[in-house]
């Protein structure tokens, strides 16, 4: 009788584990995104992106090895929205020789100095 009891609490906490993880990703879902655009004005990098109304975005930046990595995740939100892009944009100064920028992804974004 206690290896049922045993067995039973074990499917029940394995149960309780999986949908949990579910509704964790589920809510926290994000996506990687692209920039629309970045260029340098003196050693400031700015980067551009387009967006809808009901996402929340996030630009990283990562500066090891004399590299730039940006990247940017979207998350969006549930429930209806217009269907409409707005503008978004970040700034960072960059101390140092660092002027290649990559995506999370590796590869090497074209960012002009202006």
């Amino acid at each position: 009788m206690a290896t049922r009891w045993r067995a039973l609490a074990l499917s029940l906490t394995v149960a309780l584990a999986a949908v949990t993880t579910a509704w964790y990703w589920t809510t926290h879902s994000a996506s990687e995104r692209q920039f629309g655009s970045c260029h340098f004005e003196g050693n400031v990098l700015v980067l551009k992106w387009t967006g809808g109304a009901n996402e929340r975005n996030s630009v990283q930046l990562d500066m090891r090895n004399n590299v730039v990595v940006a990247s940017l995740r979207t998350e969006v939100g549930s429930g209806s929205s217009l269907a409409i892009g707005l503008p978004g944009e970040a700034r960072f100064t960059v101390y140092g020789d660092t002027r290649q920028v990559r995506d999370s992804k590796g590869e090497i974004l074209a960012c002009p100095s202006q």
